[in-house]
């Protein structure tokens, strides 16, 4: 059970700034002019992101029904 509720606390803040799009901002002109192996998988994995705005809304939607659903499955409630 705290489990689940330290995981609804982490959430929280990820799962916001991406419904109201913050937390992957739009790419400096020195990124885009950065060649491509130079980027590590992680970075790739923002630029995706950062690029489709409606994904990032979609992504933050999905963890706020993973958050929703982590704190009604509680038993003892």
């Amino acid at each position: 059970m705290l489990v689940s509720y330290a995981m609804i606390v982490r959430l929280q803040g990820l799962t916001f700034s991406k419904i109201f799009p913050s937390q992957m901002p739009e790419l400096a002109l020195t990124q885009l002019n950065t060649p491509f192996g130079d980027f590590v998988a992680q970075k790739l994995y923002w630029i995706q992101f950062s690029f489709v705005h409606n994904f990032e809304r979609y992504a933050g939607y999905a963890e706020l029904v993973i958050m929703f659903t982590l704190f009604s499955g509680q038993p003892g409630l």
